[in-house]
């Protein structure tokens, strides 16, 4: 391949693309390694050091001078931070008080002494990346302080919903509690991405629009790869497809999505499903089977070292994931039998996550790559359905 990858981000969210924009100027910016423990910090921190606040109304002076054309919502955005001043430590401890509840605490899942005590305090604070032995001293303007009809910040939001779980366990150490592993983990992609960045080999641009509206635009590019992430649990399957074939229809593009939503439009996923008293034994299999899975799961991956079995958790959790592994196949099916009315719908691979278990958002993830290309043929793989 010649030339740097170019990754074109189309987002209909005016706060996702401003907050993009800030943490890749930043990362142009981040020379040192402490440089990003800013980036993270603006990224997912509600806190922030006083090097953060000035390293991000550097990164937001830097775009506001800029002469690119943005939507002007986005702009709007960048210059209320640029013009906001130093919010208080404690006005950002109450608001990320006001958006978390007790229920969605995950402390109780750790067996470790220091993990509990290192996932009390960042579910108390919201503090992720503030340096060891370090204080911070403002909130996170970029995370709490918006406009008005800027959307809040959503409700026991969490650092492990968006990283990898596994890579994380992975990297577990003795002395090492789990926001500190995380961090690192954080702070080594991080690393790359800034690399990758300042030598120009890769180059990002951002559109606030609807992803419909750049039809013509996306398909004249030519991408290579497409990622969806989960717009399809918002749009008609069939209309889904043809977007997604209509972007692609100069061919050799490969699509990657996955879905969240999936399990409520099919039966059976859910143990409430089952309500009859007569099927109480039932349920009751289906919870020892599931409790008997996760523990052969965290077996098998090493996280019974430090998480607790079985799973300090509502049994609707539990039970679902066991549940769907026996649906997702046949959904799969049915939604790229979908694709397949329109035309040619080659499919690479189907995966059922076995998602985080300190992620409130679950772990009913089904991702897929495929294509609408009848020249690309994807070798056969284990979890090949199709």
């Amino acid at each position: 391949m010649n030339g740097p990858l170019c990754f074109l981000g189309i987002e209909m969210s005016p706060y996702a693309v401003a907050k993009t924009l800030v943490v890749w100027e930043m990362l142009l910016q981040s020379q040192e390694q402490h440089h990003l423990r800013s980036v993270m910090q603006v990224w997912f921190s509600t806190t922030w050091e006083e090097e953060t606040m000035e390293m991000a109304k550097q990164a937001l002076a830097n775009l506001c001078q800029s002469d690119e054309k943005r939507h002007p919502k986005v702009t709007g955005l960048l210059r209320h931070w640029k013009d906001a001043g130093k919010m208080p430590l404690q006005n950002a401890r109450t608001q990320w008080e006001n958006r978390s509840t007790n229920e969605r605490s995950f402390v109780s899942h750790f067996l470790r002494k220091q993990d509990r005590i290192a996932m009390a305090k960042y579910e108390l604070t919201g503090d992720f990346g503030i340096k060891p032995g370090g204080n911070p001293t403002c909130g996170n303007i970029i995370m709490l302080d918006c406009p008005e009809g800027t959307a809040p910040l959503s409700r026991d939001e969490t650092v492990f919903s968006c990283l990898n779980w596994a890579a994380i366990a992975s990297s577990l150490y003795p002395n090492t509690p789990v926001i500190e592993t995380a961090e690192n983990y954080v702070t080594e992609r991080l690393s790359k991405v800034a690399g990758w960045a300042r030598l120009g080999r890769v180059t990002l641009k951002l559109v606030c629009d609807d992803v419909q509206n750049m039809i013509e635009s996306i398909a004249a590019s030519k991408p290579w790869t497409m990622s969806w992430s989960n717009v399809l649990d918002y749009i008609d399957y069939a209309d889904f497809h043809r977007l997604a074939r209509a972007c692609s229809i100069h061919g050799d593009t490969l699509h990657f999505g996955y879905s969240m939503n999936w399990p409520t439009n099919v039966f059976g996923v859910n143990i409430i499903d089952f309500p009859r008293r007569d099927l109480a034994d039932f349920r009751k299999k289906v919870l020892e089977n599931a409790n008997h899975c996760v523990e052969m799961q965290y077996t098998m991956l090493g996280w019974q070292k430090y998480l607790r079995l079985p799973p300090p958790t509502n049994p609707i959790n539990t039970t679902c994931s066991m549940l769907e592994m026996g649906q997702y196949k046949t959904w799969a099916d049915y939604f790229f039998g979908i694709g397949r009315l329109q035309g040619p719908c080659e499919v690479g691979n189907v995966e059922h996550a076995f998602g985080s278990p300190l992620s409130p958002t679950g772990s009913c993830t089904v991702s897929f790559t495929w294509t609408y290309d009848p020249e690309i043929k994807f070798n056969a793989m284990p979890n090949n359905y199709f």
